[in-house]
């Protein structure tokens, strides 16, 4: 399914370009330095929420990975902010005033009211387990080089240990300041199980790591991401060549953010694992449709 989305766009859609990776910046709010910025080209599947009862009482909170035209996957626990309830999606290019931002124009931005938001029947708010949710959109998205869905990962437990992966965020959740700056995007290795079982017990997990649930960095070095809720994590799959000759980057979703350790701590960011949840998000977004 996410394969004919692109196909389906690419069929009436402009070539794609690429911009160059640009100096990294270092702030507090990106915990680590193993980030660069990237063009919102290559992961047009990253959506930021919004939280608030009213145009005057907003608040930026978490990330969504856009998964078909009309849904988007984050955190359960990105459902609400507080007692805010998630609001609407910025998708496309948020900044103006980021190094990237001045290639694109308002136009590339697009704001997609939320209608309703799923968590997952087994989720319960004070803990991480289950920690993955469907956002159905009020309409569906413009399908353009800078705003197309995701592919889901499908693979069985365990293909994803050792898989160098790439995690995608502007780093800035619950400032306004990220709608004015560049993605970011971090190299990061999926870590075995029982390496980061111990760690975690202490840190909210006190069943251990579930099957439903993956790990990354976990030592003290440069391997932490930008860190907001809902984050996606995600491989580059392959290079699709479109029916206008044009080379195109598929990538697939391997996790969603769930808990990230504070700043400094050499803990491992967990994961809710994308694959283990497939049928269930197949019920919801495609109940009597093809699988994506």
């Amino acid at each position: 399914m996410c394969r004919s989305y692109v196909l389906d766009w690419c069929s009436s859609g402009g070539p794609l370009t690429m911009q160059p990776g640009l100096t990294p910046r270092d702030t507090c709010h990106f915990h680590r330095d193993n980030f660069r910025p990237v063009d919102p080209l290559d992961y047009p599947h990253m959506a930021l929420l919004v939280y608030g009862d009213s145009y005057f009482n907003e608040e930026v909170g978490c990330l969504a990975s856009l998964i078909s035209p009309t849904f988007l996957l984050t955190a359960a626990r990105c459902t609400t902010l507080g007692c805010l309830p998630v609001k609407r999606a910025i998708l496309g290019v948020l900044g103006g005033r980021g190094a990237l931002g001045r290639h694109y124009r308002s136009k590339d931005r697009q704001e997609v009211a939320i209608a309703e938001a799923v968590p997952h029947p087994d989720y319960v708010s004070d803990r991480r387990y289950n920690d993955i949710a469907l956002l159905r959109l009020t309409k569906p998205v413009k399908m353009s080089a800078l705003v197309r869905p995701v592919c889901l990962h499908t693979a069985t437990h365990g293909s994803e240990v050792g898989r160098r992966i790439s995690a995608t965020g502007w780093g800035a959740s619950g400032y306004w300041q990220a709608v004015d700056g560049d993605l970011l995007m971090a190299e990061l290795t999926v870590r075995d199980a029982d390496a980061c079982r111990e760690a975690v017990a202490a840190e909210g997990l006190p069943g251990g790591l579930h099957d439903t649930q993956l790990c990354t960095g976990g030592v003290c070095s440069n391997t932490t991401h930008p860190g907001e809720p809902g984050a996606p994590l995600q491989f580059l799959d392959r290079v699709l060549q479109t029916t206008q000759d044009v080379f195109l980057q598929v990538h697939r979703l391997v996790g969603v953010a769930s808990l990230t350790p504070p700043c400094g701590r050499c803990l491992p960011d967990i994961h809710s694992r994308v694959s283990a949840f497939v049928p269930w998000i197949e019920s919801v977004v495609w109940p009597e449709d093809e699988s994506p």
